[in-house]
């Protein structure tokens, strides 16, 4: 039998940020051809670490221990040996497409410029690869994509867009840090099944990280737990999800199993639309103006109870978010009664402020005689709402993990107690166990303030966990609503009935 080689060796490695150590003493081997899943709880250190291996980590941060590559040991104090190696031969995927991708330039010419620089490819083929690689990450409209830039797409689209961009040049390794996060489900399955393709023909090694059990047991062949910057279990996928030995691991695999919410009783209507019809002008003509108009969501009826949690899903580009939208400018978002929380954090926070500072601009903001001691208190207790501890009031944004983030985003919407809360894709960034912490708190939301929510989602398991009714969008066009379980076990049309079997 052939000896498999080692493309990646971590020997120690630890990341420090003053004396807090993010990593710590992490060791690893991942064999060529095979995929290492890393999980772990928000703030573990997985992203960090992902993001060690290239070298993309800020100044700030202080690396000991070895990495090798290749059997070549990097040299992270030469910028121009790890440069070399990014892009060509280390490709990697972030969870948050926005804050990645360059909104000065259209989706193809940033595929186009990887391929040019790494490869040397003459800018017609360039193009002609580019228009490939968006076919193979399952865009319908390659050329309209390809021209389009980066706020003109959906969630989906963008980190799809991501992905073109880091496999285009064939990397040996691939870092993907939640690469389907901003995927619904169906087109999650198809990403994953392409990066299995290309794994095996390639020869394709990846260093997985995701908060999703079911993504990991279905990608990867080894995996690592990660719980307070420490490696607490390491093995083979099977093992380690079927005999878990560390207490973190089996806390991580409990939390996926929840149950549902019920739905109130005698409810009154909060909002109700007989038509909502969503369009946004496209392309330009001789003069300038509009040639047409893209028509987002068609004629679509909407319905919103009091206190009740209704969910809207669909393939990325059904209309969702727009259709969210639409409902929170007709109820008068202007005047407090709705909180939106974005599926970007990291574009949704100012880089510049602190999270002491987000947080109090919006307490102050709309509760202007509160004291500065009455501000500082309301702000601990958001924070402690969805578990974040008080030392991360001074970081700013670029500071903390995506869950962080996430929670943050999630904290503001909550300190103006909305009527209405809409959320897009609000869990998409965290792990399981802050998931469930945070559906705990919307549940006690709910009873508390009469709450009631908008929530969207491709994670069609959390959806039938939380929600009362549901919405499915197909094109911009209502394929069906039902009560959540009646939906999820009787499904009316072969589009709904696509969507729940393309569950992982």
């Amino acid at each position: 039998m052939h000896q498999i080689s080692t493309v990646l060796s971590v020997l120690d490695l630890t990341v420090q940020y003053g004396q807090q150590s993010v990593v710590d003493n992490v060791t690893f081997d991942l064999k060529k051809g095979t995929t290492l899943g890393i999980v772990g709880a928000s703030g573990s250190g997985k992203t960090t670490l992902a993001l060690a291996i290239p070298g993309l980590l800020s100044n700030h941060a202080k690396l000991s221990g070895q990495v090798v590559f290749q059997g070549e040991k990097l040299d992270y104090r030469h910028k121009n040996q790890i440069q070399q190696l990014r892009g060509k031969y280390i490709g990697f995927v972030f969870q948050e497409p926005m804050s990645s991708l360059n909104p000065t330039m259209s989706c193809g010419k940033q595929i186009t410029e990887i391929l040019q620089l790494h490869l040397g490819l003459p800018k017609e083929t360039a193009k002609k690869t580019a228009l490939d690689w968006l076919v193979k990450v399952q865009i319908s409209e390659p050329a309209r994509i390809f021209d389009a830039y980066p706020h003109e797409l959906s969630g989906g689209l963008a980190q799809r867009v991501m992905i073109a961009i880091a496999l285009c040049c064939r990397p040996t390794l691939l870092i993907a840090d939640e690469p389907t996060t901003a995927l619904d489900v169906t087109v999650q399955k198809s990403i994953l099944d392409l990066l299995k393709s290309l794994q095996h023909e390639l020869d394709l090694t990846m260093l997985f990280v995701s908060h999703d059990i079911g993504v990991i047991r279905y990608m990867s062949n080894e995996i690592g737990i990660m719980f307070q910057g420490k490696m607490v279990e390491f093995g083979a996928t099977v093992d380690v999800i079927q005999h878990p030995k560390h207490e973190h691991t089996k806390a991580l695999l409990q939390a996926s199993s929840r149950t549902n919410i019920l739905m109130p009783s005698n409810p009154l209507v909060l909002f109700e639309h007989s038509s909502i019809s969503v369009s946004y002008p496209v392309g330009k003509n001789f003069w300038g103006n509009p040639a047409g108009r893209f028509v987002a969501v068609n004629a679509v009826p909407v319905t919103i109870f009091e206190g009740e949690c209704l969910g809207i899903v669909g393939e990325s580009g059904s209309g969702k978010s727009s259709l969210a939208r639409e409902i929170g400018r007709l109820m008068g978002f202007h005047k407090g009664k709705v909180a939106f929380i974005d599926q970007h954090p990291q574009a949704a926070l100012n880089p510049l402020k602190r999270v002491e500072a987000v947080l109090q601009e919006v307490v102050v903001l709309h509760q202007p005689n509160c004291t500065k001691q009455e501000v500082r208190q309301e702000v601990a207790r958001l924070l402690a709402a969805v578990q974040l501890d008080e030392t991360l009031l001074n970081r700013l944004p670029k500071e903390l993990s995506g869950g962080q983030k996430q929670r943050v985003c999630i904290a503001r919407a909550l300190a103006i107690h909305p009527k209405l809360l809409i959320c897009d894709e609000i869990l998409s960034a965290l792990d399981k166990p802050v998931q469930a912490a945070i559906i705990d708190l919307i549940q006690q939301l709910q009873q508390e303030l009469d709450l009631t929510i908008l929530f969207i989602s491709h994670d069609l398991h959390v959806v039938r966990e939380i929600c009362d009714r549901v919405i499915v969008l197909h094109n911009g066009i209502l394929e069906e609503q039902n009560a959540t379980n009646l939906l999820f076990d009787q499904p009316t049309t072969s589009y709904t009935q696509a969507l729940l079997s393309a569950r992982l």
